[in-house]
């Protein structure tokens, strides 16, 4: 019936920085605050993504439910500490912003995972990866709750959730320079490279930008 075609989704980089920054919660309440002044066909669309960003937040709150339930059921210590810290991690990304890495790295994905449950996967891509995720990555290295071995760890993890996603043609951007033209490589550019080289999956595509420097 031609409900779905190819080439009339995709080809877009979502804002993933800003929900990882922000959370969906953040973006309710400004849904609530552009309401005050919108007028009709305003208020549709806003309402329309109040929906969405409430629906993404419960979404988040089911895997955290799930989570403590399977924390209660094992009797492997190492997944109930698994199971409990994912529950953690969703308890605060469902409405708040990431505060460490592994939330970060967390909220990236479902972030993804909510927008390819509204699109044919065809090239929604994270964009550059490395960079939004960096500052949580040297926030918790600092604090010495995070070293490059388990970065590395989450972020194979998290390439092997793209890879499920055959042939979808999601870029990751690696490398590149800030608004100042200063060049950006940093850790997370050479983790995601050697993911990309040790795990050899189809997804995610991988772009590198380099300079000069």
């Amino acid at each position: 019936n031609w409900l779905f075609k190819h080439w009339e989704s995709g080809h877009i980089v979502p804002g993933y920085y800003r929900v990882v920054n922000h959370g969906y919660g953040s973006i309710l309440q400004e849904c609530d605050e552009a309401l005050k002044t919108a007028d009709e066909k305003q208020a549709q669309f806003i309402r329309a993504m109040r929906i969405v960003c409430q629906a993404s937040i419960d979404y988040i709150h089911r895997y955290e439910e799930l989570a403590r339930q399977r924390a209660t059921e094992t009797e492997n210590p190492q997944w109930k500490k698994n199971m409990e810290r994912i529950a953690a991690a969703c308890a605060q990304i469902a409405e708040g912003p990431a505060t460490n890495f592994f939330e970060a790295v967390q909220l990236t994905w479902f972030a993804h995972e909510l927008v390819l449950a509204e699109n044919v996967p065809a090239s929604e891509s994270p964009g550059r990866l490395d960079q939004y995720l960096n500052p949580y990555y040297e926030k918790d290295k600092k604090a010495g709750t995070m070293t490059y071995e388990e970065a590395s760890d989450l972020i194979d993890a998290l390439w092997i959730k793209f890879s499920a996603n055959l042939h979808a043609y999601q870029n990751v951007t690696l490398g590149g320079v800030d608004i100042n033209g200063v060049y950006q490589e940093n850790d997370l550019t050479f983790i995601c490279l050697q993911a990309t080289r040790r795990l050899r999956y189809d997804q995610p595509l991988i772009s590198l930008r380099y300079h000069k420097s």
